[in-house]
């Protein structure tokens, strides 16, 4: 496959993860946030707005970053269902990047209930 054919598909991943209508948070290993869809830039954050390159315990309370930290250390995937953050509630789900594709992280899905 050469470079324009990867940027292309590359292009259209990235099309597609932002025009997903559920708020996706990506956090890496610092726990860092490094991808944000336009549904999560949309939430009601009580703080400054979802950016890239911010710390997540800027939006989310101690007890979903130490699950973060958790399931970055043990692969695991957990969810909460009635997550109540930002006025609303949430089922928040997290799932690890695989480690053999790209480097240490989670994927964050909340989903309004």
């Amino acid at each position: 496959m050469d470079a324009k054919n990867i940027m292309d598909k590359f292009k259209l991943l990235y099309e597609v993860f932002q025009t997903l209508p559920i708020p996706l948070i990506g956090v890496n290993s610092d726990q860092e946030i490094i991808m944000v869809n336009r549904a999560a830039q949309k939430l009601p954050v009580e703080t400054i707005p979802l950016k890239v390159g911010k710390k997540a315990f800027e939006y989310l309370p101690d007890y979903i970053t130490g699950r973060i930290a958790v399931s970055l250390r043990t692969n695991v995937n957990w969810s909460i269902s009635k997550c109540a953050l930002w006025g609303g509630y949430y089922r928040l789900e997290c799932f690890p990047f695989s480690k053999h594709l790209c480097r240490e992280g989670v994927l964050l899905i909340l989903n309004p209930e």
